[in-house]
């Protein structure tokens, strides 16, 4: 007489998919059988379910639904060099039996499932089944785990100029002290500086700042380290475990000249961390505006007399409201890049704007582009990307 769990979620898979834990009674015979489910968030009782065996002794229970509802990713604060990713929160299900008539739930055979996190992720099916597995990227699991949480095509350059941030995340699922090491090479790959900071212990999902102001301000690198900087690698590794290491993510320190302002975006992207990208070339700016108008009488009465005047007018505003709106482009890149951003920023609930490529303050803004064409060079020859953003913030008029 026991309930076993036959099958459960793997530890930092996307909530977003599906979130099943399968199981079997051996009492399913019973008369007015279920399974009565307490679902649990850090231990605490969420909600209560009552399913029914599916297939034969065996049922299933599913919480993709609420747990997108919990899951969040923390904002891309770049004050800090380290922060959580996700909040952590450790999901499990407690199963009872449920038979007998009246129908009576049996505490006594009741079965814990184990703690599951999740990543705040989002893949499609086939990227998902059957390939995908989170252990490519949890660096407790070394040497299989070495890859940061990003699709950035790693054999193409990624820029980053000096007062832009860039973050990058990697699951630590054994939640042990991390150090990041971050090293400066020249064009001819002689190395220029190391500097290494602390990841903090107790990050399971750890959120690395590493624009190069940020790394400027909180490391032993000079602003002079970046002067003859081509490159530079970052790479996380275990304290108690030097051998387990990251990849060595390369960034390319972008010091060319602008002819127009740099726009950069920041977004959420499918394993629930936060990629980035800058369009150098020209912005245009426009403004859409929604008028509320009434109609009035052409005439008015002064005392006993009622007359007409060209300046008393008949179809009036009552207010405007206004929605300001960004066209962005990118310069010329390679295909690989051009796949990834539209397929990362198009479909990202989450996109942020730095303001005046100030190194502090964002502005969440929504993509409106809906199609997503990934271009070939073969077909479409030299590759740009455009994109529209509409700002979050409308401006309604005074009264008029």
């Amino acid at each position: 007489m026991a309930i076993t769990i036959t099958q459960e979620p793997t530890q930092y898979w996307p909530v977003c998919n599906d979130v099943e834990w399968v199981f079997t009674s051996t009492n399913t015979g019973q008369a007015n059988f279920s399974f009565v489910i307490e679902f649990k968030v850090n231990g605490f009782i969420h909600s209560t379910h009552e399913v029914y065996p599916e297939s034969g002794n065996a049922g299933k229970f599913g919480i993709t639904t609420i747990g997108r509802s919990i899951s969040t990713s923390n904002v891309p604060n770049q004050q800090n060099l380290s922060d959580e990713l996700n909040a952590l929160n450790t999901f499990s299900i407690l199963i009872y039996e449920k038979y007998g008539t009246p129908p009576t739930i049996y505490i006594a055979t009741s079965t814990a499932s184990s703690g599951i996190r999740f990543l705040n992720g989002s893949l499609r099916y086939d990227e998902i089944y059957p390939q995908w597995t989170p252990v490519k990227y949890d660096i407790n699991l070394w040497p299989r785990g070495e890859l940061f949480l990003t699709e950035f095509p790693r054999n193409r350059k990624e820029f980053v100029r000096y007062d832009e941030s860039k973050f990058l995340s990697i699951i630590n699922s054994g939640g042990g002290n991390a150090t990041v090491e971050v090293k400066l090479y020249t064009i001819t790959n002689s190395l220029i500086a190391t500097a290494t900071f602390n990841a903090t212990i107790g990050l399971s999902v750890p959120m690395l700042s590493v624009g190069p102001f940020r790394l400027v301000a909180d490391t032993s690198l000079t602003l002079s380290n970046f002067t003859n900087c081509y490159y530079y690698t970052v790479r996380i590794y275990q304290t108690s475990t030097p051998t387990k290491t990251s990849e060595a993510y390369k960034l390319y320190y972008d010091q060319s000249c602008t002819r127009y302002a740099p726009q950069r975006l920041f977004w959420l992207n499918r394993y629930g961390a936060w990629d980035s990208f800058t369009f150098n070339l020209l912005s245009e700016e426009s403004t859409d505006t929604d008028i509320n108008r009434y109609s009035k009488s052409t005439g008015q009465w002064s005392g006993s007399t009622y007359s007409h005047s060209l300046a008393s007018g008949e179809q009036m505003v009552m207010s405007k409201r206004s929605i300001d709106r960004l066209i962005l482009n990118t310069d010329w890149i390679h295909e690989d890049v051009q796949q990834w951003l539209v397929r990362e920023l198009y479909e990202s609930p989450r996109v942020y704007l730095h303001l005046n490529q100030s190194i502090i303050y964002i502005e969440p803004v929504i993509i409106t582009n809906t199609q997503t064409v990934l271009k070939q060079r073969k077909k479409a020859g030299l590759i740009q990307e455009q994109i529209t953003i509409e700002k979050s913030y409308t401006k309604v008029s005074q009264l008029g």
